[in-house]
Formats: structure tokens, sequence, C-alpha cells
């Protein structure tokens, strides 16, 4: 059943891999419905093969690899271990049930898409031309994008294409920041919602365009409640669930970012 709620503080930090063993350039600020079925993966023309190394074996049903290039600012990828490729990418190992390897052929789902340089509306253009819808920006030169494998794969011949990949469920958990005062200065990350136990309550956003109804339906199948919020600029929802089911959640593609609900505060000013 959805219920109305009040407006609650949304939280979505962005953060980049280990900037000790793998450094990044600086960053710039931030500003679907079925779980996909895992197809063989087909990554990018323009991404280095994965390695793997004694201290990151890659463990069947434990763990995957991402190869993200440097430049990309992704949410809570400092919190998991990775090796570099080469300049340009790092290869990121994460918990296997929060990484696809694809979407089902023709069906839409949603990617990053990073330009070789800054973004001129006639990119955006080029891109929309082919299909594509685009949506959340992504530090440095990224957007999310809606699309299918097809336009995918036009996409990413473009000229001022760098790099196209999926929005990986990683990608949508919201993580802790804690900065140090030594110098250079230093951040320590992590990623407290895949911690928790018990039931928690959460933010979920949802992209534009998506059935608000039918992922609240989702979520409640996984034996949560989940209720709309009103008065947000984007589509939200408030859930309580087992914070078991948070990677299952993640997965739903229409699902844009997770974080723990916070109570709005009410000012007397």
């Amino acid at each position: 059943m959805i219920k109305a709620k009040l407006l609650p503080g949304l939280v979505l930090a962005l953060t980049a891999c280990l900037l000790s063993a793998c450094p990044v350039s600086e960053t710039e600020p931030i500003s679907p419905l079925d779980t996909p079925t895992p197809n063989p993966p087909k990554t990018s023309s323009k991404t280095p093969e994965k390695k793997t190394t004694d201290d990151t074996e890659i463990k069947p049903g434990e763990t995957c690899s991402l190869i993200i290039p440097k430049t990309l600012d992704l949410l809570a990828i400092e919190a998991f271990p990775c090796d570099e490729i080469d300049d340009d990418y790092i290869q990121i190992h994460v918990p296997e049930n929060l990484c696809f390897p694809s979407y089902p052929i023709q069906s839409e789902g949603y990617y990053i898409v990073q330009f070789k340089g800054p973004i001129y509306d006639a990119y955006k253009s080029q891109v929309e031309s082919l299909g594509a819808i685009l949506h959340s920006y992504i530090p440095k030169n990224g957007f999310v994008v809606k699309m299918n494998e097809s336009t995918k794969d036009e996409v990413d011949d473009l000229e001022i294409v760098k790099w196209v990949g999926i929005y990986e469920p990683v990608y949508k958990i919201s993580v802790d920041v804690k900065r140090s005062n030594v110098d250079p200065p230093a951040r320590e990350v992590s990623m407290p919602l895949l911690t928790r136990t018990g039931i928690i309550s959460l933010t979920i956003g949802i992209f534009n365009g998506e059935n608000l109804a039918d992922i609240a339906n989702r979520i409640e199948s996984l034996d949560g409640t989940a209720s709309t919020i009103y008065g947000t600029s984007d589509n939200t929802l408030q859930a309580y669930i087992d914070a078991a089911k948070i990677p299952d959640i993640a997965n739903i593609a229409g699902v844009a970012y997770i974080a723990e609900y916070r109570m709005p505060e009410i000012s007397d000013n």
C-alpha cells in the first residue's frame, strides 16, 4: 500500500576510488523496473581488459570486478579494494550481489556515459538523437543514461564518448565519509548500510519516468513496506525493510539511489 509521508532530508553522497591506492583527478560537485537478467557480459570497446592479482583474486560467488575510468567520481567506490589497470582505468572488486554483467537484449537499462571532455549541449543532443535519455550528471564529464543495448553500442562508438558502463547497483548505495586533517588531507569512506542488521528506514530515489507504484510493490515483495514521499523534486520512497535486503533493492533498475531516512527538522526561523 502506498501512503503519503512528509518530505525528508535526502542524502546522496558521491565518492571516488581509494586515493592512496588508485589516485584520481579532482572532481566536481554532483547534482528502471525489472531486475536485469544476466547475459554474457559486453564491456565498452574502449575499456581495457580485466586483470587479477594475488591480493585481489576474484573468487566465484563472492566478488566481481568492475573497470571504470579514474576520473569518474562514483558512489561508494572508496569502500572497496581496487587495483590500477593503466593510466586511465582502475579495477574495483565488489560483492557479487552488487553488480551484474548486462541487461537483457533490447531491454532498456541505465548506463554511465563519460565524455572525452567538457560536455556541450551539442554532445548531449547527439546522444539523445540515438534514442537515449539523459538523467543525472556524474563528475567528471559523465551522465547516467537510459537506453537499450543497441543504442548503447551506437553511443559507445561516438568519437565524443570515452567510456560506457552499466550503472551498477553498488553505485546507488550511500556512504559515510570521514575526513582527516593530515597533510595532504585524507578521507576514509565506508558503506554502513551494508553492515546494518534488522529493520531499517530508507529513502529510495527513483529515476524520472519510472512507475513509483510498481517499484513500491517490488520492495513490498521483499517483505518491506514502501510509501511515497510528497513534495520532493524527484520521485522518492520511504521504505521499512530488513537491511539484508538492501542489495536486492539496489538491483531494481529504476532505483537511482538508496540512503538512510532522516527525519526532517523543523526550523523556528
